[in-house]
C-alpha cells in the first residue's frame, strides 16, 4: 500500500521517475500489478515485472536473490583484480615485437601478410607480396620509377624463400597455397627481369639466382639439416629421454614437411619432374650412407615413401611415358630390394612399419 501511495503522488511530478529495485518488486502481493500508466519504467519491463507476479513463487524468488547478491558480490570481487602484472607482460611483448621489427622490417612484414592468406582474399595477398619482393603490383606495373635493384631483388627474394619454406613445413594446412604464391610470384618475375636493360644482368637472373633455384638450393639444404644427427649425439651424452624424443618428433615433422612442400612445388608446375626424381635420389643416397645410423636411414626411408606416395600419382597423371618408366625403375632398383630383403637379416629388423 505505500508503494501504491507512492506511485499516485509521484503520477503528478513528471521530472521524477523511480526506477524500483527486483527485490522492491517482490514487496507486493500477486493481485498487485505495475502499469505503464504509471511512466515510471519501460514497457517491456513492466510486462516482465507482471508476468513474474503472476506465475512466480515469491517465496523461492527472495531465496534466489540472496544467492545472486553473493554471485554478483564475487564478481566484483574478481573485477577488481589486479592486472598490473599482466599490463606489464603484453608492454614487454609489444617492445620486444617492435624491437625485433626494427631489425628486419622486411621478414616482420611478409610473415604479417603471410599470415593472413586464405583463398578469398589470395590475389590480394600475391600483390601485396610482388610489391614488397618486386616493386611491382601484380599485373608488372612499377609501382616506383624505377625497376628494383639487382641486388635488392636477389636479397628479398633469398629472405622470402627462407620465410615460406619455414612456414609450409609448419603449417601443412596451407601448403598448397603458399605452393601457388611461389609459382604465381615466378611468373610475375619474368615481367620484372625484362625491365632491366643490361643482358648481364638479365641473364644472370634468369639462369643463376632467382626464386626457382633459391626454392631447389634450400629444399636440399634442409634434407641435411633435418637429419637426426645432431640429436644422437646428444642421446649419447645422457641427455634427457623425453626431451630426446620431442627433438626427433619436431626433425622428422620438418623433414616430412619439406619433402611435402616439394611435392606441391611440383604440382604447381614450379618444379619439373626431373626435380622429382633428384630429391629422390638425394633421399636414397642418404638411406644407403654407411655412416648413417639406422634411425637417420629410417628417416629417409620414410622421407622416399612420403615422396612417391604424391609424386607417383602426378607422375602417373601427366602421362609421360619416359617419367613413368624412370618411376618403375626406380621402384625396381631401390624400393622392391629394400621391401624383399630377409626378414632375418639385422637391417630389415630395424626398418619400421
Amino acid at each position: 500500500n505505500k508503494h501504491m501511495e507512492m506511485i499516485k503522488k509521484l503520477e503528478n511530478k513528471n521530472d521524477n521517475k523511480k526506477i524500483y529495485s527486483f527485490y522492491e518488486i517482490m514487496q507486493f502481493n500477486k493481485t498487485n500489478n505495475f502499469c505503464s500508466k504509471d511512466n515510471l519504467l519501460p514497457k517491456k519491463v513492466i510486462n516482465h515485472c507482471n508476468s513474474l507476479l503472476n506465475h512466480t513463487d515469491i517465496e523461492y524468488i527472495k531465496s534466489n536473490i540472496t544467492n545472486t547478491n553473493n554471485n554478483i558480490n564475487s564478481i566484483k570481487e574478481w573485477s577488481r583484480k589486479d592486472m598490473t602484472k599482466e599490463i606489464k607482460q603484453a608492454e614487454k611483448y609489444m617492445k620486444e615485437m617492435n624491437k625485433e621489427m626494427s631489425k628486419d622490417n622486411f621478414r616482420f612484414q611478409i610473415i604479417e601478410i603471410l599470415n593472413t592468406i586464405t583463398v578469398d582474399n589470395y590475389s590480394e595477398i600475391l600483390n601485396r607480396l610482388s610489391i614488397f619482393i618486386f616493386q611491382v603490383d601484380s599485373k608488372g606495373n612499377n609501382i616506383f620509377n624505377e625497376a628494383i635493384k639487382p641486388e635488392i631483388l636477389l636479397d628479398n627474394q633469398f629472405r622470402f624463400v627462407e620465410i615460406i619454406i619455414d612456414k609450409a613445413i609448419k603449417e601443412n594446412g596451407y601448403v598448397k597455397l603458399y605452393a601457388k604464391l611461389c609459382s604465381d610470384l615466378y611468373l610475375l618475375l619474368d615481367k620484372v627481369i625484362n625491365k632491366y636493360s643490361d643482358h648481364h644482368i638479365r641473364n644472370q637472373l634468369y639462369n643463376r639466382e632467382n626464386l626457382k633455384s633459391l626454392l631447389i638450393g634450400e629444399c636440399k639444404q634442409r634434407f641435411n639439416d633435418y637429419q637426426y644427427n645432431e640429436i644422437c649425439e646428444n642421446e649419447n651424452k645422457n641427455e634427457k629421454e623425453e626431451d630426446i624424443e620431442y627433438e626427433m618428433v619436431l626433425a622428422k615433422k620438418k623433414f616430412l614437411g619439406n619433402i611435402n612442400f616439394i611435392v606441391e612445388l611440383i604440382s604447381v608446375k614450379l618444379f619439373s619432374q626431373k626435380v622429382g626424381f633428384d630429391f629422390l635420389d638425394i633421399l636414397y643416397r642418404n638411406y644407403t650412407e654407411k655412416e648413417l645410423n639406422d634411425k637417420n636411414k629410417n628417416l629417409n626411408l620414410e622421407g622416399m615413401i612420403t615422396l612417391l606416395n604424391k609424386f607417383g600419382k602426378i607422375v602417373s597423371e601427366r602421362k609421360n611415358e619416359r617419367h613413368i618408366q624412370n618411376l618403375n625403375n626406380y621402384m625396381n632398383d631401390h624400393i622392391i630390394p629394400i621391401i624383399n630383403e630377409k626378414d632375418e637379416s639385422e637391417k630389415n629388423q630395424n626398418i619400421p612399419g
